[in-house]
C-alpha cells in the first residue's frame, strides 16, 4: 500500500515515470489471487496511457478487465479510462469505447463518459445520436461542462464549426485564474494565484534586470568607443558610423519583428487568440487530468497547420526584405524545421514558447540555435550577417 500511495503521489505531480515505477514495485509484492491485484494491474495500465506506451497499456487492460468480477463497483473508473485510451490512440477504435462506456451502469455514468459516448458517435458516422447527446450537454451550465469541452471541441473542430469552437475555447480558457483553478487538485485557488503573480513578477523582475544590462553594455561601449576615438583618430567615423547603423538596424528590427508578430497572432486568432498565454500556461502550470490533454491537442492542432506556417513565412519575407527565402536558398540542406525555427527566433518568442510551438524541449532551442548558428557561420553571403543578428 505504501508503494501504491508512493505512486499516487508522483501521479499527481504528473511525474508518471515514477508513478509508473511505484505502481510495478507494489504490484511486484501481490499474488494473482489478492484483492489489490485487479486493481493494481488497471492502475499500471492507465499510468502506461499517460506515458503512451500503448500496447503495453493494452496488454495490462486485457489482463485486468478479463480476471475482474462482474459485479466490481470500483472497476467503473477504469472503464472510462480504457475508454478514453481507445479515443486518443494513434489509431482510434470507437467501436470498443462505446462497447466499454454501455457496460457501465448508467448511474455511475459521468458528464465525461457522454461526451466520449458523442464523439464516438461522431467517428462512426453516427451523426443522429451524436447531436443528441451534444444537445444534452448544452443545456448543462458552463461550470457542469468544464468535463465535456475537450470533446465537445474536437467534435466540432472535425465538423469545421468554428464559431462554436471560438466559443467553447473562450469558455475554457477567457480567465487565466480560473483556469488556474480548474487545473488544480490540492491547492486551494488563492494559493495558485498568488504563486503565478509571483511568477508574473519575477518574469518582469528578469525583464528589467535584461534591460538595465543592455543599458550598462551600451554605456560600457560608448566609454570604449571614445577611447578607441582619441586613440585611433582616423578610424573614428568609421567605428562613429558602425556603431550608430548598428543601433539602428535594432530599432528598426524590433519594430518590424513587433508587426510580424502581431500578424502571427492574428492569423491564428479565429482559433485561439492568447498564443502566447497558452505557451505560458502549458509551460508553467500544474497539468492535471483532462485540462493537459486539452491543452496538448490545441498545440499539437497549432503544430500541425502548414497552411498558417506557410502564411506566416510569406509575412516575414514581405515584411523583411526575402530574408525566409534568402535562408532557404544560401544554406545547404535547410529543412523546413530549420525555417520555422528562424521564423519563431525573428518574431522574438520566448525560449518556451518555441519550444511549444516546436515540441521540443526548452534545452533543445539552445542547442538547436546554436547549430543553426554554425551553419549560417559557414556560408559565404551577403545576408550572413542579418541572418546572424535576427537569430541572436
Amino acid at each position: 500500500m505504501l508503494y501504491f500511495d508512493m505512486a499516487e503521489l508522483y501521479g499527481e505531480t504528473l511525474n508518471w515515470r515514477k508513478e509508473k515505477e511505484y505502481n510495478e514495485k507494489g504490484l511486484e509484492l501481490l499474488e494473482k489471487g489478492d484483492s489489490l491485484y485487479i486493481d493494481a494491474i488497471l492502475r499500471l495500465a492507465n499510468t502506461c496511457q499517460k506515458l503512451e506506451e500503448w500496447e503495453k497499456a493494452e496488454s495490462l487492460y486485457q489482463e485486468g478487465f478479463s480476471n475482474a468480477p462482474k459485479d466490481k463497483l470500483p472497476l467503473t473508473k477504469h472503464i472510462s479510462n480504457y475508454a478514453r485510451m481507445k479515443l486518443e490512440q494513434p489509431e482510434p477504435d470507437p467501436v470498443a469505447a462505446k462497447q466499454l462506456l454501455s457496460s457501465k451502469q448508467y448511474s455511475d455514468c459521468t458528464l465525461e463518459d457522454m461526451a466520449m459516448s458523442a464523439y464516438a458517435a461522431y467517428l462512426l458516422n453516427q451523426n443522429e445520436e451524436c447531436d443528441e447527446i451534444l444537445n444534452q450537454i448544452s443545456r448543462l451550465s458552463i461550470a457542469e461542462r468544464r468535463e465535456t469541452q475537450y470533446w465537445e471541441y474536437k467534435i466540432y473542430k472535425m465538423r469545421g464549426d468554428d464559431a462554436t469552437v471560438s466559443r467553447i475555447l473562450l469558455n475554457m480558457f477567457e480567465d487565466q485564474e480560473d483556469l488556474l483553478k480548474v487545473n488544480s487538485l490540492n491547492s486551494s485557488p488563492t494559493h495558485l494565484a498568488d504563486y503565478y503573480r509571483r511568477e508574473s513578477d519575477l518574469e518582469r523582475e528578469k525583464l528589467r534586470v535584461q534591460k538595465l544590462s543592455f543599458l550598462l553594455i551600451a554605456l560600457i561601449t560608448a566609454i570604449l568607443l571614445a577611447t578607441v576615438i582619441i586613440m585611433l583618430e582616423r578610424s573614428r567615423k568609421k567605428a562613429l558610423s558602425k556603431v550608430q547603423s548598428v543601433l539602428s538596424l535594432y530599432e528598426e528590427t524590433k519594430e518590424d519583428n513587433y508587426s510580424l508578430r502581431k500578424e502571427f497572432v492574428s492569423l491564428y486568432e479565429q482559433q485561439f487568440a492568447q498564443l502566447g498565454e497558452l505557451c505560458e500556461a502549458y509551460i508553467h502550470t500544474d497539468k492535471v487530468g483532462a485540462l493537459y490533454h486539452k491543452m496538448r491537442f490545441l498545440l499539437g492542432d497549432l503544430q500541425s497547420n502548414e497552411e498558417l506556417f506557410r502564411q506566416l513565412e510569406e509575412k516575414i519575407d514581405a515584411g523583411r526584405g526575402g530574408i525566409v527565402s534568402h535562408l532557404r536558398n544560401e544554406i545547404e540542406g535547410v529543412t523546413e524545421q530549420d525555417i520555422r525555427f528562424f521564423c519563431f527566433n525573428l518574431l522574438g518568442l520566448s525560449n518556451d514558447s518555441i519550444a511549444v510551438l516546436t515540441g521540443v524541449e526548452t534545452s533543445t532551442v539552445y542547442s538547436r540555435r546554436s547549430r543553426l548558428k554554425k551553419r549560417i557561420l559557414a556560408i559565404d553571403s551577403p545576408h550572413r550577417d542579418d541572418f546572424l543578428f535576427l537569430i541572436h
